[in-house]
Order: C-alpha cells, then sequence, then structure tokens
C-alpha cells in the first residue's frame, strides 16, 4: 500500500472528523493559511459602506456526478432538489443582497480508473493519510467522493468540459466523505452530495465560494482595539490579519457536541456554549450565540442565517474583484426570465415537452392583470422588455411566497395578461407584461341546420386544426344555413352564424 500525506489545517479539524464520522456535515475546504489580499477588502465593519453596495445576481449551474456506469447509488436526483436548494439560497442571501439565478443542470459519469484510495488515521504520524489499495479502483469513481479525492476532481471536471464559465458550479454526487468542499475561498466550484443540498452546508460552501473563511482560528486575539490611546498600533491587534479576517467575528479556536456522552474542549450542546477560552496570549474571551449560528462557523447542525455586517462586505468586496465570480454575475433582468418553458397564449402540449414559462421558487411572485395600451388589438407575442414600463396594470392575480413548498413549483407560471412582481427586487412595479391578443384556431365545428332554420335538427362536421383554418371552409360548403365554431388557443370560443348562398 502507498501512502501520501494529509495536511491537517488544525486539531480541530481532526476532532471534527471524528465528531461527524457518521453525518458528515463536516466541511472539507481548506482556508486556513491562505492570505486575505490587501487593497481588495477593506476590512470593513461600517454599516453604511455596506448600504453602498449594489445588489448582484450570479449565475449557478449543477451537475449530477454519476458513477463509472451511470449510477447514482440508491439517491434520486431531480431537478425539484435543485430548485430547492436554489429557493434556499435566495431566502438566505437575498437580505444580503445577494441573488442567485438557477441556469439548469447537466450531469457526467467519471472514470472507471480511478485508485481504490482510504482515508486512514496514522498512529507514527498522528495525522491522517490517504491509503492507496495496490491494484485495486474505485468503482464508483467520484460518485461517491472521498476526502482522499476532490482536490484531483476539479482538475478533472475543469478539463473535461464539466464547468460553466459563467456560473457558480455545484457538484452533486449521491455521496461524500465529507459534508461539501469549494475548490478555494473565492471560487465557482463546490461538491455537495444530494443529501447536503439543502442542509445549512450548502449556505456554507457558497459563503466560501464568496470569499468567506471559517470564523474558528487558533491564533486570533480577543481585542479589538486596533490602535492605543496615543495612536500607534496596538501589538496584541490581529483581527484583520488571523483567521479569517474579519473583525466583527470572534475569535474563537472552533466548535464541538457532545457525541455519546464525549466531547473536545471547547463545546456546545444543543448550540448553547459553555465553557472559557483565552487567546495565545492568555487573554479571555467570551463567546456569544451569534458565533455559535454564525454560517461561516463549524457547529454546522447550529447554522443559521446569520452573517456579520463584516462578512457581508467580505463578500461584496470579493464578488466584484475575484475573476471567476465576476464572469458569474448577471443582471436583474434575468430573475424576470423563465428558467423553462415557452410563451403561448394557453395549451401546452406535455406529449411534446413544452412547458409554459416557469418560475424558480425563493421570491415573493405577485402575478398582476396588464394589459397593452400601446397595441391593445394584437398585444405581442413576447413579454415586454425589462424596464419597459409602457402598459397598464391591474389587480393580483395570482402570487407565490418565498416560502419552500414543492407543490408550488411548477405552479409559478407567468400566463397570458399578467406581469410579475418580485418583491423581494421591487415591490412597486411588475415587470414583463405579457399580453398576448394574436389567437390560433385549435379546432371547431360545422353545424349545418338541415331545416334551413336553427332548430335541433342539425348535421355537425367536427374539424382539427388543418380543417378549421382551410381557407376553403366556408367556399366549400353547400348552400344553406350554418354555425361555424372556432376553438382558439387562448380558450375562447367564436361562433359565426353564416348563410351560404350559391358560389
Amino acid at each position: 500500500m502507498m501512502r501520501k500525506l494529509i495536511y491537517l489545517l488544525s486539531i480541530f479539524i481532526l476532532s471534527t472528523i471524528t465528531v461527524y464520522s457518521q453525518e458528515f456535515y463536516d466541511c472539507a475546504t481548506q482556508d486556513d493559511g491562505l492570505p486575505v489580499t490587501a487593497g481588495i477588502h477593506s476590512f470593513s465593519v461600517d454599516p453604511d459602506l455596506l448600504d453602498s453596495f449594489d445588489p448582484v445576481v450570479l449565475n449557478v449551474f449543477f451537475w449530477q456526478v454519476r458513477d463509472p456506469f451511470g449510477g447514482y447509488g440508491s439517491a434520486v436526483f431531480s431537478e425539484d432538489k435543485l430548485l430547492e436548494a436554489i429557493a434556499s439560497l435566495n431566502i438566505q442571501y437575498n437580505p444580503y443582497k445577494i441573488f442567485f439565478k438557477y441556469r439548469g443542470y447537466d450531469g457526467f459519469n467519471t472514470p472507471a480508473d480511478l485508485p481504490l484510495e482510504n482515508y486512514v488515521w496514522d498512529e507514527v504520524l498522528e495525522q491522517y493519510v490517504c491509503e492507496t489499495v495496490t491494484g485495486a479502483v474505485d468503482p464508483n469513481g467520484y460518485g461517491n467522493i472521498g476526502r482522499c479525492q476532490f482536490s484531483d476532481f476539479w482538475s478533472y471536471a475543469t478539463s473535461n468540459g464539466y464547468k460553466q464559465e459563467d456560473a457558480l458550479n455545484i457538484y452533486v454526487p449521491y455521496g461524500s466523505e465529507f459534508g461539501g468542499a469549494a475548490r478555494t475561498v473565492g471560487s465557482n466550484m463546490t461538491i455537495l452530495k444530494i443529501g447536503n443540498l439543502t442542509s445549512p452546508i450548502l449556505f456554507h460552501e457558497i459563503g466560501h465560494n464568496l470569499g468567506l473563511k471559517h470564523t474558528r482560528s487558533n491564533n486570533e486575539h480577543t481585542t479589538r482595539i486596533q490602535f492605543l490611546p496615543d495612536g500607534t498600533p496596538n501589538p496584541a491587534f490581529n483581527a484583520n490579519s488571523a483567521g479569517d479576517a474579519i473583525v466583527d467575528t470572534n475569535a474563537n479556536s472552533g466548535f464541538h457536541f457532545y457525541v455519546d456522552g464525549m466531547s473536545t474542549y471547547p463545546f456546545i450542546t444543543d448550540c448553547d456554549y459553555t465553557g472559557e477560552e483565552e487567546d495565545e496570549l492568555g487573554v479571555a474571551y467570551t463567546i456569544f450565540p451569534e458565533d455559535v449560528i454564525n454560517n461561516m462557523g463549524n457547529a454546522y447542525e447550529c447554522l443559521t442565517n446569520y452573517f456579520t455586517i463584516g462578512q457581508v462586505i467580505h463578500m461584496h468586496e470579493d464578488i466584484l474583484d475575484d475573476p471567476d465570480l465576476l464572469v458569474a454575475i448577471t443582471d436583474f433582468a434575468s430573475l424576470y426570465e423563465p428558467y423553462t418553458g415557452i410563451y403561448r397564449t394557453c395549451c401546452w402540449s406535455e406529449a411534446a415537452g413544452e412547458k409554459p414559462p416557469l418560475f424558480q421558487p425563493g421570491f415573493d411572485y405577485e402575478f398582476v392583470y396588464c394589459e397593452d395600451e400601446v397595441s391593445p388589438s394584437v398585444g405581442r407575442t413576447e413579454p415586454w422588455p425589462y424596464d419597459d414600463l409602457t402598459f397598464d396594470t391591474g389587480d393580483v392575480v395570482y402570487s407565490f411566497d418565498k416560502a419552500i413548498d414543492i407543490s408550488d413549483f411548477y405552479k409559478i407560471k407567468h400566463l397570458n395578461n399578467t406581469a410579475i412582481r418580485i418583491k423581494q427586487i421591487d415591490d412597486s412595479h411588475a415587470q414583463r407584461c405579457y399580453s398576448n391578443l394574436l389567437k390560433s384556431a385549435l379546432s371547431g365545428a360545422v353545424v349545418k341546420f338541415n331545416d334551413g332554420i336553427l332548430n335541433s335538427n342539425v348535421t355537425i362536421s367536427h374539424k382539427d386544426s388543418l380543417g378549421i383554418n382551410n381557407p376553403n371552409l366556408i367556399l366549400d360548403l353547400d348552400q344553406g344555413l350554418y354555425l361555424i365554431e372556432t376553438n382558439f388557443d387562448d380558450g375562447t370560443q367564436d361562433q359565426q352564424v353564416i348563410i351560404k348562398e350559391n358560389n
């Protein structure tokens, strides 16, 4: 057997691996020791600076990662799960002026010749190592990805074209030996197995993608006093360089849970911290509830929708500078565009794979009545362009809230004579009125009154779309009294009584 060393980021990671060996919620993103670039980041915690950032929208693309034979274990991969993840991301990040646009998914089978590697504890080296089993290949490929594989996975996906350059790429294997892993802090690639796709680890890993490091640190000092009374730098202050380099996340060396009556110091139970800590200078510090629930902490089962002001500023600064993130930025108009479907007045053919225009969940939608004030006789075959508000609006026709209800996913439709209001973006103006008054005849009937008067003695000839649209329909009729019924694709019907005389 061959072995290669795995560098442990800190003693915390070792403990975390042990504690979460069953749940696999732990994060495998390696961020300790990564420098934070001065000049890009202000290290500010000023709410006024935060308010100065414009909202930003990022594209997101998913990849199903299968085993070498196209299998996906016992897991079920579905677009509903991806939409649920997008909805969760928007609900979590929208308060911080960060939005996500679902751009679809693809998938691929992974290599059949990957060496079989085990992640084991070496008693002599006192660290985890990757142990290669001589002559054996991994039957799962990257479908059930191990800790010894994810660093090579990034190169494989990139070199084989399994990466959208203009999006955040989320790779979804059916299993993993870790909770999740971003390629690096500030990047556009993340691994999340299907079971964690809607768990707090999703928000955590995307935080890494957007430039955030873990809040834990063994060398961050307690003090937040940057300058001494005489104006000189405080030599004990290192909060803008140590740990996550964010001043308003407090010093802590990581959290652990009781598991079967065992714990490591410091620890929390039921998301409540107990115990006291000191930094490396011997100065005591306090752990607050916000430290435990912070999205970038390591108390994974306690993580909630919480970032500090400094963390949000840091993300916005990273998005506007990191090349991987800059190319993933899209415009707000994209959120008013369906992720799938086609525009018609009505009557989509499921047999032909047609769907109405469908919108991603995770926002508060109001679809309001609208009509064309410029061309009221015909309307338009496509919705108004974004920010073109030259249409009249009326009452709310139907609405959806941001709460994640999978049963609603295929109900968020943009139907005829409605415009879209997304309240998280603009709760005053509706956008993209769709008012298509052009109609196509789908079917109909020719009713002949056999007695030449309007009574029940009739002969009915049903017509398909070709028959009812035949330009010679009336010309070919015999002399007599008729009712022509036409069914249109917007759900309406027209009836016309005619007297056919000699040609």
